[in-house]
């Protein structure tokens, strides 16, 4: 089944279908643990697709192959400006998983998250940003969330997460 959907992944144009397909293996792949790197193979070309949808849907449906190629194009479209879906979605999947992340990643990867929550206006996109930045963030990032959640009058949710985050961080350094 896997060779039938990467097949029609690679032969797509269409870019609801081609929508649709991403979803259905990425889905596979994750929920089943299903890593046949066939997978990731076929949705690297995605990260150069002309629709940031194709590209992000890629980036967070391979992001459990822990490709150096995936987490620089994730790097790309956070360097740009995002959509409230964008940073929902790879904010979700950076938290899920963070610890594939790369060593050689997260410094930047932390100051881009951080860049896409100061510009986001949608909580439930925030809350995301802030919970990938507890998996990867450093000591900039206590900093960060002390002035831009802590000490602004933000929701009382993002305050809780943030309070939460916080400890997580202080925890993981002292390590």
């Amino acid at each position: 089944m896997i060779s039938i959907l990467i097949h029609a992944i690679e032969q797509e144009i269409d870019i609801t279908i081609l929508s649709d397909l991403l979803n259905t293996v990425g889905s596979i792949s994750q929920r089943y643990e299903y890593y046949d790197l066939r997978i990731l193979e076929a949705l690297i070309p995605l990260y150069e697709h002309v629709s940031i949808s194709i590209k992000v849907a890629a980036c967070a449906w391979t992001i459990q192959f822990n490709n150096p190629k995936t987490w620089n194009a994730i790097c790309q479209i956070f360097g740009r400006k995002t959509t409230k879906i964008t940073n929902r979605l790879l904010g979700l999947m950076i938290a899920r998983h963070a610890k594939n992340v790369p060593q050689n990643f997260i410094v930047k990867l932390s100051s881009l998250i951080r860049n896409a929550f100061v510009q986001e206006k949608n909580l439930d996109a925030k809350d995301a940003l802030l919970l990938a930045l507890g998996k990867v963030g450093n000591d900039a990032t206590i900093a960060f969330i002390n002035k831009q959640v802590l000490k602004k009058g933000m929701n009382r949710l993002l305050k809780e997460r943030a309070t939460h985050i916080l400890e997580e961080i202080a925890e993981r350094s002292a390590k």
